[in-house]
């Protein structure tokens, strides 16, 4: 709609282009808010060529706009992610839309074509980009899943402006056009870098055990090896829980939960038998393991894009003699957009807190047959 108004005011199209830009877009907005229209119409150039010219023509267009397109992901991904190590808007929504619209407006030359196929070309551009990462060892499968669900559709919509650029800006200028607007996507990511803040999130899970609270505490507090078997998604590579042990007793006490990345460094900081165990999280492995057909390979959102800061287990004595007992993680996600990511950070957080609960729950509940007996 941007570039459609800078249009309609006889303004250069790329002006539009930058309410992409944080901060800069209220600017661009409230000046093409204000700015007369202007009766013009662009030139479109067909070469005496029909929009049912030869198949092959069609064909090659498509190629080579998903090569660009593509070509654009995979570069500004290796330069946000690897360089300035950063996972935000300008990666996840800027570049997929960049990277669509430019597959989008090469198969549209030296005439449009269709809607439909627009919207493919700027998808497929956007699918082979990531199958480059995968291609050359820079990302994961799951991970590159986890992204498609935004990533296809926002790629999509790209084609689909590449189109609309396609019919409305004079040859001239489309070229530079194409150019220049590809260099928003790292201006937007430097913005990010010194603006950005994130917040800390909180999740919670919850089971029912047949047991009194002072029977579970031990078993909260630290509990042997997690014989059941994993999950599908735990097989996929997610970080999954398989013991804890404790080094001392009350605050200041070290919890290590050990995931099968690594462990959990836990200082205690509240110890209140029988009621609630707290604590910190000071060191921490990686969330996942790459799924890949490479080995080893270490992109570096698993570092410092998704982390746990604190958590704590909360039991709550029932009237009927059962137990409630509570499981919460604060953890922080740096990566944007965060309403997208956090509804996969919140499930993966609440399933490790199942596998763990569930595990109490059966331990607690043995312990208990046993000594009855």
């Amino acid at each position: 709609m941007s570039v459609r108004r800078a249009i309609d005011s006889n303004q250069n199209p790329l002006w539009g282009m930058w309410v992409l830009v944080p901060i800069l877009n209220l600017l661009v907005m409230l000046q093409l808010a204000f700015a007369p229209s202007v009766d013009t119409k662009p030139e479109i150039e067909h070469n005496g060529e029909s929009e049912n010219s030869d198949r092959k023509h069609f064909v090659y267009s498509a190629f080579l706009g998903i090569a660009v397109g593509s070509a654009f992901a995979l570069s500004v991904t290796v330069v946000s992610a690897n360089l300035m190590h950063n996972y935000g808007g300008s990666l996840f929504l800027g570049m997929p839309i960049v990277s669509g619209a430019a597959a989008g407006f090469v198969y549209n030359q030296p005439y449009t074509k269709g809607i439909g196929a627009s919207l493919g070309v700027g998808a497929l551009s956007v699918a082979i980009g990531g199958l480059g990462l995968l291609l050359f060892a820079l990302e994961g499968v799951i991970c590159l899943l986890m992204a498609c669900p935004m990533l296809l559709p926002v790629g999509a919509l790209g084609g689909l402006l590449g189109w609309f650029l396609s019919k409305m800006i004079i040859l001239q200028s489309k070229w530079m056009l194409g150019g220049a607007t590809m260099l928003l996507i790292p201006v937007i990511g430097l913005i990010e870098m010194a603006t950005r803040e994130y917040e800390t999130h909180v999740v919670e899970s919850s089971i029912v055990i047949d047991a009194s609270a002072d029977a579970v505490w031990d078993n909260v507090v630290s509990f042997p090896d997690i014989e059941s078997a994993e999950e599908w998604y735990f097989k996929l590579g997610i970080a999954t829980p398989l013991r804890a042990r404790i080094e001392g007793r009350g605050v200041g006490a070290v919890r290590h939960c050990e995931f099968t990345t690594g462990s959990f460094i836990e200082p205690i900081t509240v110890w209140d038998q029988p009621n609630r165990l707290a604590f910190d999280v000071v060191e921490q492995p990686d969330p996942m393991i790459e799924l890949t057909p490479y080995r080893n390979i270490r992109p570096p959102h698993l570092s410092h894009t998704f982390y746990s800061v604190k958590g704590e287990f909360e039991l709550v004595a029932n009237t009927d003699g059962t137990t409630t007992l509570i499981g919460r993680t604060w953890y922080v996600v740096e990566m944007g957009p965060t309403y997208y990511w956090k509804f996969w950070t919140d499930e993966i957080i609440h399933r490790i807190h199942l596998r763990v609960l569930k595990h109490i729950q059966q331990t607690t509940v043995s312990l208990k047959s046993d000594s009855d007996e």
